[in-house]
């Protein structure tokens, strides 16, 4: 078994005011789950986009503060490729599981882990984060293959806020802009959806 602590190079965690936390990493193996279907769908791509990476990973956990903290954590791949248009694969595997085992460790929550899989709950949102077109990405695909969830704090907005903090990393990566920039973007993007009145929870 994959050891709970096991992850490739945290690159960075952003504390934002009045928008939470968030951890970047390039990759948490343990994160990978076993898909048991495929939903596909299609964003905009920007092929005059000057692309300086060809093969982009990154795993992100995002965080609200509160009474409350809703949390997820997310990651998946994009391979760049010729076309117009950029398809978005999200592999759904490990139904929803009140009794999961939280073995992913989290870098925001020192206590309490994640329980590896996605279940098809959370799939409305993060089609709508990753359909938020503010991150340019160009022709390619994004495979959706890493996920963590709370049994009690996780919920589709929060997946929501996740899947576009993690398209804002890769649109930096490819594009070779300063990611703490598009990550702070995004989730004040997000604060400002979701908490219109600027407070957490």
């Amino acid at each position: 078994m994959v050891e709970a602590d096991e992850r490739i190079a945290t690159e960075m965690i952003l504390n934002i005011d009045r928008a939470g936390a968030a951890a970047i990493s390039i990759d948490i193996p343990q994160a990978a789950y076993t898909p048991t279907t495929e939903i596909g769908f299609s964003v905009q791509a920007s092929t005059g986009l000057q692309v300086v990476a060809h093969s982009v990973r990154y795993i992100v956990e995002v965080q609200r503060r509160g009474g409350i903290m809703p949390r997820a954590l997310l990651g998946g791949e994009f391979l760049v490729s010729t076309g117009s248009a950029s398809a978005v694969n999200i592999l759904v595997g490990n139904p929803w599981d009140e009794a999961g085992e939280h073995v992913i460790k989290s870098e925001l929550n020192r206590l309490r882990g994640f329980v590896p899989g996605l279940p098809v709950d959370f799939v409305e949102g993060i089609r709508s984060g990753l359909m938020q077109d503010n991150w340019p990405l160009p022709p390619g695909v994004l495979t959706i293959d890493r996920a963590g969830y709370d049994v009690m704090e996780s919920s589709s907005p929060i997946f929501m806020e996740a899947a576009m903090v993690l398209r804002a990393c890769i649109s930096a990566e490819l594009t070779g802009q300063v990611i703490e920039h598009n990550v702070e973007a995004a989730m004040l993007k997000f604060a400002s959806m979701v908490y219109p009145s600027g407070r957490e929870g």
